[in-house]
């Protein structure tokens, strides 16, 4: 991922809530699981994503991820206000939790570290920087988001790579490559 430019572009149309469950498994063993969803209570939104891995991985690694983004709706933006990841396995445990605190400035703590960021109005989470591109995909519009993560900035610039089609057990699906 090669990270540039300070554009951001609001939603198009905030997503409709949804809640998906995805599997990996290899050599017909199940190695992991992530769930999926996106709420919406009046103005607020959450989504969240849970992954832990599963029989022999989880007996190697134990690893689970769990990312939550909460914020407001308005003009069909999302504009986050609270983000946590947490990342557990047998030997680790990081956590990045911060909050905007205003449109220009974030209070947080990664491992146990507090810090103060100030970002560009705009800037988003990383969680919902992925609904911000499924939109911008769908829509043609610049890949290019400002991400506020483990107390630093990064900018994100992606670039589209063409189509491809996928199979699954649900069907056949035409993927656009980022």
């Amino acid at each position: 991922i090669l990270g540039m430019s300070l554009m951001l572009s609001p939603l198009y149309a905030a997503p409709a809530a949804f809640e998906a469950t995805y599997t990996v498994s290899t050599k017909g063993l199940n190695m992991g699981e992530t769930n999926v969803q996106l709420s919406y209570q009046g103005s607020q939104y959450t989504y969240q994503k849970n992954t832990k891995a599963n029989g022999v991985a989880a007996l190697l690694s134990g690893d689970t991820l769990t990312e939550r983004s909460t914020g407001q709706t308005s003009d069909k933006n999302l504009s986050p206000q609270q983000y946590t990841q947490q990342h557990k396995s047998k030997r680790k445990n990081k956590r990045d939790s911060f909050e905007f605190t205003n449109a220009t400035q974030i209070s947080g703590t990664y491992n146990d570290t507090p810090y103060q960021l100030a970002v560009p109005a705009g800037t988003l989470d990383a969680a919902v920087m992925e609904l911000y591109l499924m939109d911008d995909l769908a829509t043609g519009k610049p890949l290019q988001y400002q991400v506020a993560s483990k107390g630093k900035l990064q900018a994100y610039h992606f670039r589209r790579l063409g189509t491809e089609t996928i199979e699954v057990p649900a069907g056949k699906y035409t993927c656009e490559k980022v």
